[in-house]
């Protein structure tokens, strides 16, 4: 019984630490994409950015 609760702990802690890592990963991304829109200050840096967001949607959507 001991052997299978340690087993079952320690594949419990590696389930949380990948959702923690994936998490924080999201969290990274999400706040460096809202620190480079407010860098827009008139249409055109907005469209430069919305096409290179687009961009990147589109590489990541087909990886």
């Amino acid at each position: 019984m001991r052997s299978y609760t340690l087993t079952a702990l320690d594949y419990y802690d590696q389930l949380f630490s990948a959702q923690m890592d994936a998490a924080r990963a999201y969290s990274d991304m999400a706040i460096a994409q809202a620190r480079t829109w407010l860098d827009v200050k008139d249409p055109d840096s907005f469209k430069r950015l919305w096409k290179a967001s687009r961009k990147r949607r589109a590489i990541s959507w087909s990886a």
